[in-house]
């Protein structure tokens, strides 16, 4: 029996997985088109500038800093999450304690060639983004591995990316309100290398009954394919 955890990420990164090459497809198009509107309107960067960001993102929340130090290049610091799960609930008889966080910490380097508001960026991201639940079996609905049941056994699963520093791959746009306040948005791609599954039991015999069960090999399997997340990030930003 898999569990909560388990069975909602699985959906989710499956979904990314087999739809990412056309989302950032379609994404790329989508910026192309906001940079022929409003490249005309772009504010030039002046060396020494410095902006504070907030806003939303793919990982949750957004916080960012960043110090033009270079007429072309500008550095970024940032903080992202704010989405937190810890919860007990019941299913089946079964009773599921899921911890689940979404979070990440990047530093990215802007590329702006001309001055028309629109940067290329790459850098690494720090993964804080996991999901760590564990499933009780009950007398009456016990977990069930390989067609075994285990009553009375505790198996647990995390889940987290292979890669906890990555190389994240962005294109974005800065969109001045006034000559403070600034609009930005990017998306892009964050290189995961994969998804880890690991689920252990409490016993040996649970233990192998998880290693040998179908549902939990293709699960692993098909994770383990995951190479890409999203990475999209709309802020409100004030140059200093």
């Amino acid at each position: 029996m898999e569990t909560l955890g388990l069975f909602f990420l699985f959906t989710c990164l499956v979904y990314v997985n087999e739809n990412n090459e056309e989302l950032l497809m379609k994404s790329t198009v989508a910026i192309a088109f906001i940079f022929s509107v409003l490249g005309s309107v772009g504010h030039a960067q002046q060396v020494g500038d410095v902006t504070a960001w907030s806003g939303i993102s793919s990982f949750g929340l957004s916080f960012e800093g960043g110090y033009q130090f270079a007429p072309e290049f500008r550095a970024r610091g940032g903080w992202m999450g704010g989405v937190n799960v810890d919860e007990t609930r019941t299913e089946d008889g079964n009773t599921f304690d899921v911890d689940a966080e979404i979070g990440a910490l990047t530093m990215m380097v802007d590329y702006s060639p001309i001055d028309a508001g629109w940067r290329m960026s790459g850098g690494v991201l720090f993964s804080r983004t996991s999901i760590d639940s564990t499933v009780r079996g009950a007398a009456g609905d016990p977990i069930e591995y390989n067609g075994q049941s285990f009553s009375s056994g505790v198996a647990e699963s995390l889940i987290e990316f292979k890669r906890s520093v990555s190389p994240v791959v962005t294109a974005g746009y800065d969109y001045p309100i006034s000559d403070n306040w600034v609009l930005s948005g990017e998306i892009g791609a964050v290189f995961i290398g994969g998804v880890d599954v690991e689920v252990t039991g409490d016993s040996a015999e649970l233990q192998d009954a998880i290693d040998n069960d179908e549902d939990v090999k293709s699960m692993r399997e098909d994770l383990a394919d995951v190479s890409i997340y999203p990475y999209i990030n709309i802020a409100m930003g004030y140059r200093f």
